[in-house]
């Protein structure tokens, strides 16, 4: 079947003048119980912002409702479809040939009747339908009317050539006049199909199948090769490695290793920064002294992959912020930009953002994009990304993509967002409050690599 096909780009160029149109609707009908499916991977799984990447194909315009779910506040809807067998768009994904992936959703309606996933598969990142390689199918899934939330998901594997993935469902009811909600989308990626090589003789034939490398690691995922020897695994107990990290150098307050804070507020300390255990462990204090790191590396352009996570360890007082950031060589901000592509005001968030400055003068307001992905709980361990090239600045969380900026020069004096001249990675978690009153933190980090 390949009705949807058509309609997706069309669909899709009404979605983006919708998303800043629409209102949210408060609900009127039949809803369901807050129960459904915990998500973590799709882009804008749970409409907080709006609907972007989510739009009807078939049957009623889309609109954003508050709904009960165990992990979303709001769901994509379809009221009082016309037709019997209305049918929407989820958002798109970047694939590789061979990957296995589940595209799944959470799915309630005013009327029994049956949802699949459908997708559309392509050869090109973005664009016409000249890249359309093929449409695959899941089996139907049944569910009953204002009964909760049925989750519908489908299996495939990425065909030859495929880079992206066009995520379509069919609904399917007795009769028109039923109300559709979505939410809870997520992509999950699973190994790729393995690789086997076989070798004959004249007395036996061996097959050998190669495991495939984690797929939750953007390196691994899009080959970017062996680490660069100034990478750290933490594989050792005490300061950090000198020879690839700087620490404060400072007295402030009279403890030696200690600067002024973010923006003058408490102590940014080399006690603070300890590896032990294969982690190394940035340490947020009551009375605000903190972690600070940065990596003795300059260029520009490169990738670099970080396993973290952080979590509150007292009850009250100030949030430490937990960042990842590529900052400018030449210490002018903002002048040479500045790349927060991990950066969250609470160690126990839920979400993940980003702030990506563009190098502009000094004196006009800040100019940056802001990207955000909900929920990601950030106590868990993650792979954050970031890939710097010449076209573009993409993030990237266990693997897949999840932000990808570029361009933008011009307005009051700014270059392109991806110009900085040169950079290199920190480490911080910062304090924001003052020298006193925080709530006790943790920034830990598996290790780091870094990546031609």
């Amino acid at each position: 079947m390949r009705s949807g096909r058509g309609l997706w780009l069309a669909a899709v160029g009404a979605a983006i003048g919708l998303t800043t149109a629409l209102s949210l609707v408060q609900v009127s009908t039949a809803q369901p119980p807050p129960t459904g499916t915990d998500v973590s991977t799709c882009d804008n799984p749970v409409l907080n912002k709006g609907t972007t990447g989510w739009g009807s194909l078939r049957g009623s315009a889309a609109t954003r409702e508050a709904v009960g779910h165990r992990s979303a506040r709001f769901a994509y809807a379809q009221r009082g479809n016309a037709v019997a067998n209305p049918s929407f768009h989820l958002p798109q994904q970047q694939v590789r040939a061979g990957e296995r992936w589940t595209f799944a959703y959470d799915a309630s309606a005013t009327s029994a009747g049956r949802a699949r996933v459908e997708v559309d598969w392509y050869s090109t990142p973005e664009g016409d339908n000249s890249g359309y390689l093929r449409q695959d199918v899941a089996p139907w899934t049944s569910f009953a009317a204002n009964a909760g939330w049925t989750r519908v998901a489908g299996e495939f594997t990425a065909p030859a050539g495929a880079v992206r993935a066009n995520v379509l469902t069919e609904h399917e009811h007795t009769a028109a006049g039923a109300t559709l909600r979505a939410t809870a989308c997520d992509y999950r990626v699973g190994a790729s199909s393995p690789t086997t090589t076989s070798t004959t003789t004249t007395t036996s034939t061996t097959t050998t199948t190669t495991a495939p490398g984690d797929q939750a690691e953007a390196a691994v995922r899009h080959g970017w090769g062996a680490p660069l020897p100034i990478s750290d695994e933490f594989g050792y107990t005490g300061p950090v490695d000198p020879a690839k990290w700087s620490t404060p150098s400072g007295s402030v307050g009279g403890t030696a290793g200690c600067w002024e804070g973010h923006a003058g507020n408490g102590r940014r300390c080399a006690k603070n920064s300890v590896v032990g255990g294969g982690v190394l462990t940035i340490t947020g204090e009551a009375n605000g002294d903190t972690g600070w790191l940065r990596q003795k590396l300059d260029r520009r352009h490169g990738r670099w992959e970080v396993r973290s996570r952080s979590r509150n360890t007292g009850a009250s007082g100030g949030l430490y912020h937990p960042l990842h950031l590529i900052w400018p060589t030449s210490e002018q901000w903002p002048e040479d930009g500045e790349y927060d592509w991990v950066e969250y005001t609470d160690p126990d968030a839920g979400c993940l953002s980003a702030f990506l400055h563009y190098p502009h003068p000094d004196g006009v307001p800040v100019q940056q994009e802001y990207r955000e992905r909900c929920p990601v709980d950030m106590r868990q361990w993650h792979n954050f990304a970031f890939e710097w090239t010449p076209a573009a600045l993409v993030g990237y969380v266990d693997g897949v993509e999840w932000f990808r900026v570029s361009g933008g020069g011009g307005p009051h004096g700014r270059r392109d967002v991806q110009a900085m001249p040169s950079g290199h990675l920190n480490l911080q978690l910062d304090n924001f409050t003052g020298d006193g009153g925080l709530r006790p933190a943790v920034f830990e980090v598996d290790w780091v690599r870094v990546y031609a």
